[in-house]
């Protein structure tokens, strides 16, 4: 297993009863960054999961195509 060091940041604010999700991945040079805004803080994060899973998705295609 590799001693790859993976930093993440999640910021979760409320505005307005609204929720803002804000998660950056950086790992191996690459920085996956997902926000989404809400009415619940729970949802909101769903939606920022789903991202971040469709860039992760596209970042596993280049690391095959090299």
């Amino acid at each position: 297993m590799d001693d790859e060091e993976i930093e993440i940041q999640v910021t979760v604010s409320s505005n307005r009863g609204r929720y803002t999700v804000e998660v950056t991945v950086r790992a191996d040079g690459y920085i996956l960054r997902g926000e989404e805004t809400g009415d619940a803080a729970h949802s909101a994060m769903d939606m920022v999961l789903e991202k971040l899973e469709r860039q992760v998705e596209k970042y596993k295609t280049r690391l095959i195509k090299k």
